[in-house]
């Protein structure tokens, strides 16, 4: 049995004709109403934007836990670049033109 999450309501202004669209949209793809079909746009879009941040993020985890455990700046450098392919101050994340999330430089 799948849990469920707990969920709170949300209100959204939306013009008609996209929720007209979205009513059309959701029998194709599966789903019971535009709701639901909201609900797996969102969802696509955050788990896309997570990831991001989490591509952006884990850089300086894995160098922090690098740190922890004793090793040198250019130890620590070295093993970035050959775990993650990447030279530290050099690292980014390819996204569309309509992302907000950007990986900055460290």
């Amino acid at each position: 049995m799948k849990n469920e999450r707990k969920k709170m309501m949300v209100s959204l202004r939306m013009p008609e004709d996209v929720v007209e669209n979205l009513k059309r949209i959701a029998p194709l793809k599966g789903m019971s109403g535009y709701q639901a079909l909201i609900n797996y746009y969102v969802g696509m879009g955050l788990r896309r934007d997570l990831e991001t941040l989490w591509l952006q993020e884990a850089p300086e985890r894995i160098q922090s836990i690098l740190a922890k455990h004793g090793l040198s700046a250019d130890v620590q450098a070295e093993l970035l670049e050959e775990l993650l392919g990447i030279v530290p101050h050099e690292r980014t994340v390819e996204t569309k033109e309509t992302d907000n999330l950007q990986v900055a430089p460290s």
